[in-house]
């Protein structure tokens, strides 16, 4: 089968409320991590200093839309091209609260609110569990860590449709999200950085995975998370 395109993964998070937290895979953390509240013109600050957007900068995926920061959802939407897959309508990612998926255009598009962005927030139940947060599920280093900080806390799976189970890797500076693709082999590792819209910054890496032994390809997205961004989660958390 020849490729055309590639995979494309992306993130919107949604505020989903403590009560709906306690036995699913990720939970929102609850431990107060900072003890002052942040005014309307402290956020309005953090916001307007945050990369609200993140492009692949090289490769054949130049231009294309990795990433958007939503101020109003709290959310952040990750995109990645893929070479295959029908259209499909939104769904609830099952241990996500707030998290969805869907298909649109050949695009995969994963949705998860940005408080579960905190290295607090995996709570593992179910069939899922906590991973090596160095390597990827078979075995291979990661692919693309932003400032070179190994995460501290992984896991997965976490079934989004029949043939694709997302692994979520949390470092205090980066989430990086790994969609492993059971119909879907890239064949070739190819690594790309992902930068902010005025190309002045490294914000992220896309990176392709190819299927290795019994474990199937797929592919890595990785987004930083800056200091004003991370303050935010802390006061959405408290």
């Amino acid at each position: 089968m020849k490729i055309s395109i590639w995979v494309v993964l992306s993130f919107s998070l949604m505020l989903a409320a403590c009560g709906q937290q306690q036995k699913l895979p990720i939970s929102a953390a609850t431990a107060k991590t900072s003890d002052s509240t942040l005014t309307d013109s402290q956020k309005s600050d953090f916001w307007m200093q945050i990369p609200k957007e993140g492009e692949i900068a090289e490769g054949p995926l130049q231009g294309t839309r990795a990433y958007t920061i939503d101020q109003k959802t709290n959310s952040v939407l990750f995109e990645m091209p893929l070479f295959g897959g029908k259209n499909s309508s939104k769904t609830a990612i099952k241990g996500i609260p707030g998290g969805t998926f869907e298909v649109l255009n050949k695009t995969a598009r994963v949705n998860i609110p940005l408080q579960y962005l905190s290295t607090n927030s995996i709570q593992p139940q179910g069939n899922v569990s906590l991973i090596d947060p160095t390597k990827l599920p078979n075995g291979d280093p990661l692919p693309g860590i932003p400032g070179g900080e190994l995460p501290k806390i992984a896991a997965g799976p976490i079934n989004v449709r029949d043939g694709v189970d997302l692994y979520i890797y949390l470092a205090s500076k980066y989430v990086g999200v790994f969609a492993e693709t059971k119909n879907v082999n890239p064949y070739v590792k190819m690594t790309f950085p992902i930068k902010d819209l005025g190309q002045t910054q490294i914000v992220g890496y896309f990176s392709t995975v190819p299927a290795k032994g019994n474990f199937p390809g797929g592919f890595w997205l990785s987004m930083v998370i800056p200091p004003e961004l991370q303050r935010l989660i802390e006061d959405m958390i408290n």
